[in-house]
């Protein structure tokens, strides 16, 4: 967590870099290998979904180059790879590889069997919760 706004020697917002486009990245880099190893899961650690009440996410101001605090920052890293979470599930539909979210709960996510074919879906105290995706615009997740 990063209290000032930091960049990286690329210029790039430090608490972006590490929380949202590190995700990103190695997802990307990763998802051949996770094809071919069908069946695969992609999990996203986010926060605690009574804080994903009203999520807004700017995608003309990704980088908080305008209105930086680093509370700011953390929520806005957390709806973005949240955002970005569904938007993968979206685009990995039928392909072996699902898509999920979680509070920090453990290991639940990555190992249960009953969840092997949950895709898009945000878990929390091993409760899938079906709403929470809704909150998220596939507009902005197309657009991240």
């Amino acid at each position: 967590m990063y209290f000032e706004k930091q960049r990286t020697p690329d210029g790039i917002d430090r608490m972006f870099a590490v929380n949202v486009l590190d995700h990103f990245l190695l997802t990307n880099q990763l998802l051949d290998v996770l094809k071919e190893s069908r069946p695969s899961r992609v999990i996203t650690v986010a926060g605690n979904p009574r804080f994903l009440k009203n999520p807004k996410i700017d995608l003309s101001d990704i980088q908080l180059e305008n209105n930086y605090s680093h509370m700011r920052a953390i929520t806005h890293a957390m709806f973005l790879r949240i955002s970005f979470a569904f938007e993968l599930a979206r685009r990995l539909e039928g392909t072996g590889v699902t898509a999920k979210v979680e509070c920090p709960i453990g290991v639940y996510v990555a190992t249960a069997p009953e969840i092997e074919k949950a895709n898009g879906a945000f878990f929390d105290d091993k409760q899938q919760i079906l709403p929470i995706h809704e909150k998220f615009g596939a507009k902005d997740g197309s657009r991240l």
